[in-house]
């Protein structure tokens, strides 16, 4: 052998998204998420998938927060105090 050894693992980059209702980034791997119309969305926080759930309107681009501020206007999410 040459010595060198294989990963037991691979590891896989982090894919980032938005999420489409407070406009966060999120990361896909660890994110919350819904399916809509075959595709896959993520979320920052429980609040949000609830929001994009209980909503019959197909997902939009944030163009505000749930909570009226711009998106990711200070870094983090409108909802960072929901778990």
């Amino acid at each position: 052998m040459d010595g060198r050894h294989k990963p037991r693992y691979e590891v896989k980059a982090n894919i980032m998204t938005k999420d489409p209702i407070c406009g966060m980034t999120v990361d896909e791997a660890t994110a919350l998420h819904a399916e809509r119309d075959g595709k896959t969305l993520y979320f920052c926080r429980k609040h949000c998938r609830e929001k994009f759930l209980s909503d019959p309107q197909p997902a939009q681009d944030a163009a505000s927060s749930c909570c009226g501020q711009k998106p990711e206007s200070s870094g983090e999410s409108c909802c960072s105090s929901d778990k």
